[in-house]
């Protein structure tokens, strides 16, 4: 066959089967394009004008057919992007274009739909030849989802590096395949050092190979793992970490990868032991003030009080006050020793019925109580404790308001909680910043039962806060977290 064959293989000299190979060619072309996901339109080289489209496109850009053709390329793309959907466009004159999702200056690339909607597209267009015309083919694809998977995966990965704990990503095998800046910092090995190396690494002789084997076997069960883990650092410093390990599946159903969140907990438990020996000598102090104190004091009262009996005297009664006192001191720094920084037994507590068990154990003389709290108001708390912290401020109230104080609890106007309110004479505001300090009285007292009142109410994840009262007296606000109320 000397003639020029096409790219059917027919001789393209003969009329007719040139003929046969133009019409299945442009039937088979006409498919294509209809049946395309991509949006495809065909402009004119010289004026831009758009002459064909598919269903696709009219669907993508929310115009007919009809409306379509004739419109100038540049009116499918925002105001603001025509003149460089105008100069993309001239350049395909030159050069194929794309795929490209952006503009020479680097701006994302939309096409306006007949509802107003901006649509991000990706582009590649090239130049045809169609019988005796030159055509720019352009194909628009929506690519909202793939920006959104790809904003999201940017955050994740922003999260995870800027997270405070330590994550990290390992193959089925244990191998690192992914390490952030948190587990470099608290490890002290860089990325490049544990890439491809296993977990062991971290190991720190601690853990026997059956709480290994415990992990490793949830997790390749599917599950979850929760725990602490004692790790070694790259200096050989031991850290504590609170781990979770969670399996993550492909998309067979099978498990490719885990991924480990742990939270660096060595300081705290090096302060959960600093408390433990602080508690064991204050456990130690009290049994001391208990036997060699209060029994020989005790005894020095008993005495006195008889001699009153036999002999009274002014010097020996302002003796058994004092003597008294000491005591009171010494039972407030009893309770004070024993209150400790945490409440681990908090439950549901009427609170208007501690309310009134306290003021029942308070010696308030004339003073009056009003409660106006519902009866069935519920905080979780430890009730002894949250006791302890009411008689405390009614004794504050009764010892600084007056024999006749009136004292009355009542629900804070805002957030959860309460206050202890009294119409006494109130606190200087320029000594409210100390009245908690141990050891601190403003008038009579020890100074120590506003200072236990604060430490229980910390120990509960409380505030509490010393202000006035309406009516000019003394206000202490007990603030509650939501969590802790029902």
């Amino acid at each position: 066959m000397d003639g020029p064959i096409d790219g059917f293989g027919h001789d393209r000299t003969d009329p007719s089967v040139e003929a046969i190979s133009t019409e299945a060619f442009a039937v088979g072309m006409k498919t294509v394009i209809e049946q395309s996901s991509d949006a495809i339109i065909f402009t004119e080289v010289e004026t831009g004008s758009i002459v064909i489209v598919n269903d696709t496109a009219t669907r993508l850009f929310e115009r007919k057919r009809e409306t379509l053709i004739g419109m100038n390329q540049s009116e499918l793309h925002p105001a603001n992007e025509r003149a460089s959907s105008i100069q993309l466009f001239c350049g395909c004159a030159r050069a194929r274009i794309g795929p490209t999702t952006r503009y020479d200056d680097g701006s994302q690339i939309h096409i306006i739909t007949g509802s107003d909607t901006h649509i991000p597209v990706e582009i590649n267009a090239s130049l045809v030849d169609i019988g005796d015309r030159t055509l720019i083919q352009a194909h628009f694809r929506d690519i909202s989802d793939r920006l959104d998977v790809e904003r999201e995966r940017k955050v994740f990965q922003r999260a995870v590096e800027q997270a405070g704990h330590s994550i990290f990503i390992t193959d089925i095998q244990g191998r690192f395949e992914y390490v952030n800046p948190a587990f470099e910092r608290i490890s002290g090995y860089s990325e490049d050092e544990v890439l491809g190396k296993r977990t062991s690494l971290l190991k720190s002789g601690v853990h026997d190979d059956a709480f290994y084997q415990h992990l490793w076997g949830t997790i390749l069960a599917g599950e979850i793992w929760q725990g602490e883990l004692i790790n070694k650092s790259k200096d050989g410093e031991r850290y504590v970490i609170e781990q979770t390990i969670a399996p993550i599946h492909n998309h067979t159903g099978s498990i490719e990868w885990f991924v480990a969140v742990n939270r660096d907990i060595t300081d705290r438990k090096r302060r959960e032991r600093q408390l433990k020996r602080e508690r064991e000598r204050l456990e130690e102090f009290a049994s001391t003030v208990t036997h060699d104190l209060r029994t020989p004091l005790s005894l020095a009262i008993g005495q006195l009080e008889f001699a009153m009996e036999t002999d009274p005297r002014p010097e020996i009664d302002r003796a058994i006050e004092a003597l008294e006192q000491m005591n009171e001191l010494i039972h407030e720094l009893l309770t004070l020793s024993k209150q400790g920084e945490t409440v681990d037994d908090a439950s549901p507590v009427d609170i208007v019925e501690c309310v009134e068990n306290a003021w029942s154990h308070v010696d308030t003389t004339d003073a009056s109580l009003s409660i106006g709290i519902d009866t069935d108001h519920v905080i979780d708390a430890d009730a002894d404790r949250l006791e302890i912290l009411l008689r405390n401020l009614f004794t504050n109230a009764v010892e600084h308001g007056g024999e006749w104080v009136a004292v009355e609890v009542v629900p804070l106007d805002e957030g959860e909680g309460f206050a202890v309110d009294d119409d006494g004479s109130g606190i200087d505001p320029t000594h409210r910043a100390r009245i908690f300090d141990a050891g601190v009285s403003l008038e009579q007292g020890s100074g120590y039962g506003l200072s236990i009142v604060q430490q229980i109410a910390q120990a509960h994840g409380w505030t509490v806060e010393a202000t006035e009262s309406p009516s000019g007296g003394a206000r202490f606000a007990i603030q509650i977290p939501q969590a802790h109320t029902e």
